[in-house]
């Protein structure tokens, strides 16, 4: 059997869009655009509102958030506000009240600034979204879900990603296109959000009766009640049962069990007049006036058709628009045409007047989406401006990092240069040392055998005559000479090398000092002891004793022989 019902009675956009749009989660919201007291307070605010607005009476929720607009307004909270106006639009529209809706997400839109967190502006395209849903207008709903969507994976915010996801799914499915809305329902599910769990089991089923398995959808809602995790009906849970029955009484429908498609919309009627708001009793109405159609009862159908129509008075509606074509129709087979002819004059109304409303708010919904597309190019252009910003600061921060690897690595460089130069100039003076030690040692040797032979003269000058023994003493004497030159030469080389330039230095800070005072000087410094001194000089203790003395009141000294040993060292 065809069904002719206008409004699927299995559509998932009640409870997707009419539903209370998420809220913010405090773990959701990204750490720099929690720098101020408002924002921790207003999260908090919001998440205690989002556990109770999923399957909510819409009502208490609406309450809440009304109440969190006036503590916002007193506290001068700007984020409280926007958050609060961007989800009253939403239940104004599940409301019915579409001109609310826009003035509230116009209100919302207009107070965001370029600079607020990036979730706002994320929470602001998805609510001009859920408009563009509610408005029909799927392909421009798609696109700001899937901005937002982007947003909300890079904020990690998996509770607004699934609602995106779901929204997205609903778009597809109206606009006929069955695997773009089973993609994005599985990706809904792949993140597996707790609080969205028994909605996931009722979408599962409606997505069963969009794919045409009536059977199978009917057999998963019955294991859900078995399974029943939401308990009896309240004022907390209404729209999840609202939903279900919803779903029930379209899987009857289509399997034309009419009988039991009637007595659950009986069920949902009873919960929308106890739990629903206003106009929530305006679907259950149409869909009982229809259900009473195809059972050829007309007589009854006209009571619902024109419940609906006292429901809304003067207001035009799509729903009101399809209880004036039921009573139209209810006319017809009860041969009533006067009354059927006076239903289509007010039919015809209601069109126009829906024409015009339909009109203006696209209009306005279009202004709306401007607004948002400049604030998210300017959004855009700070986000450039700050990449740049970075970029350079990246760059400098590089440039730095270089320059200190640089001259870390020269210093290094320096450093090592300076060791092997030292390490040289050590091995050097080891090789100096060394050679000169191997050249005292050399020179010691002669000296010795010298002594020897100049003894041995000696010897021999004591036995001959007078005048060859002068003879023989005078070159011994010229032999001892030429040996103190030669040692005193090899000294100087040997001194120059350990000491360099001490001796001029000494000179010329002290020009009175004569030849055998700067030879004691330079023994000293040298380190010889006063007698090796006394040695090398041919003096006897007394004389060198006279020396240091004279050498002290030279240079100013007050002390014994330790202080001018301590005054040549240091000079």
């Amino acid at each position: 059997m065809k069904t002719c019902l206008h409004i699927p009675p299995f559509c998932s956009i009640r409870r997707l869009c009419f539903l209370p749009l998420l809220l913010l989660v405090v773990a959701s919201v990204p750490a720099h655009s929690r720098t101020k007291a408002e924002y921790h307070t207003y999260d908090s605010i919001f998440a205690s509102i989002h556990r109770k607005s999923v399957y909510a009476n819409i009502n208490l929720v609406q309450d809440d958030l009304r109440k969190m607009l006036q503590r916002a307004e007193r506290e001068g909270s700007r984020y409280g506000k926007i958050l609060a106006y961007l989800d009253l639009s939403a239940y104004s529209g599940s409301d019915g009240n579409i001109g609310d809706m826009l003035r509230y997400l116009e209100i919302g839109q207009a107070a965001i600034d370029p600079e607020d967190p990036p979730f706002l502006h994320a929470y602001s395209l998805f609510a001009e979204g859920s408009a563009h849903l509610l408005l029909c207008n799927y392909s421009i709903a798609i696109d700001d879900y899937s901005r937002a969507a982007e947003t909300f994976r890079h904020l990690n915010d998996s509770a607004m990603l699934t609602k995106t996801y779901l929204n997205m799914a609903t778009c597809y499915a109206y606009s006929n296109q069955p695997e773009m809305r089973i993609r994005y329902f599985s990706l809904a599910q792949a993140l597996d959000m707790p609080v969205y769990r028994d909605l996931m089991n009722l979408t599962e089923a409606n997505n069963m009766l969009w794919d045409g398995h009536y059977k199978e959808a009917l057999d998963r809602l019955r294991k859900l009640k078995e399974s029943n995790s939401q308990g009896p009906v309240s004022q907390q849970n209404c729209i999840y049962w609202f939903d279900y029955y919803n779903d029930l009484v379209a899987a009857y429908l289509m399997l034309e069990q009419l009988d039991s498609a009637y007595r659950y919309a009986c069920t949902l009627t009873d919960i929308s007049q106890r739990y629903g708001s206003r106009y929530r009793p305006a679907f259950p109405y149409l869909l009982q006036g229809r259900l009473l159609l195809y059972m050829h009862r007309p007589a009854d159908a006209l009571l619902f058709f024109q419940k609906v129509c006292d429901l809304y008075g003067q207001t035009p509606t799509s729903r009101l628009q399809e209880a004036i074509e039921g009573k139209i129709e209810c006319y017809k087979l009860l041969n009533q045409h006067d009354n059927a002819i006076r239903c289509y004059d007010q039919l015809l109304q209601v069109k126009d007047s829906l024409a015009v409303q339909n009109l203006e708010n696209n209009i306005n919904i279009r202004r709306l989406q401007q607004i948002n597309d400049k604030q998210q190019a300017q959004l855009e252009e700070q986000q450039k401006a700050y990449r740049s910003r970075l970029l350079w600061f990246t760059f400098a921060l590089v440039i730095l990092a270089l320059s200190f690897l640089v001259f870390y690595q020269r210093k290094r460089l320096q450093e090592r240069k300076e060791k092997v130069l030292a390490l040289e100039k050590e091995m050097a003076l080891q090789k100096t040392q060394n050679d000169l030690a191997k050249s005292q040692m050399e020179h010691a040797v002669r000296q010795e055998q010298l002594k020897d032979f100049q003894q041995q003269m000696r010897t021999v000058a004591s036995s001959l005559p007078k005048h060859q023994r002068a003879a023989l003493m005078e070159g011994i004497n010229n032999m001892q000479d030429a040996q103190d030159k030669e040692s005193w030469q090899q000294f100087l080389v040997n001194f120059r090398h350990q000491h360099g330039d001490f001796a001029e230095r000494l000179t010329a800070a002290y020009p009175t000092l004569t030849t055998a005072e700067m030879k004691l000087c330079m023994l000293l410094r040298a380190g010889y002891s006063n007698k090796e001194a006394a040695q090398a000089l041919h003096l006897t203790a007394d004389s060198l004793k006279t020396y240091r003395q004279h050498l002290r009141s030279k240079f100013s000294l007050v002390g014994g022989r330790e202080v001018l040993g301590d005054f040549l060292s240091n000079f």
